[in-house]
């Protein structure tokens, strides 16, 4: 069985349920990230200003940015950080498969 990951062909080396967890996990992580970057940009932002800053609102950013970056990376394959990762973990299973 064949796959095609980033428009390259490549022969399948998982089982399609452990593929399926590992293109989650990678999906997964780099929501996280972008929710991470999320955060660190909300910070570089200045106190203060027309609505003032409390726990709802705070709560309310926490809530916006963990949804807006689950759909970044589920939409269209995310932003190429899951691909990558993908690519990385079968290479280096492969790599320790042949070592074996």
């Amino acid at each position: 069985m064949n796959s095609q990951v980033g428009g390259v062909k490549q022969e399948a080396f998982l089982p399609p349920e452990k593929d399926k967890q590992l293109k989650k996990a990678c999906a997964d992580f780099e929501s996280l990230f972008v929710y991470e970057l999320f955060k660190a940009m909300r910070r570089t932002i200045p106190r203060g200003g027309l609505l003032p800053k409390n726990t709802q609102t705070d709560s309310w950013d926490m809530v916006m940015d963990q949804h807006v970056s689950e759909e970044l990376s589920r939409r269209n394959g995310g932003l190429g950080l899951q691909k990558i990762l993908y690519e990385q973990v079968v290479k280096s299973m492969k790599a320790q498969n042949a070592a074996k």
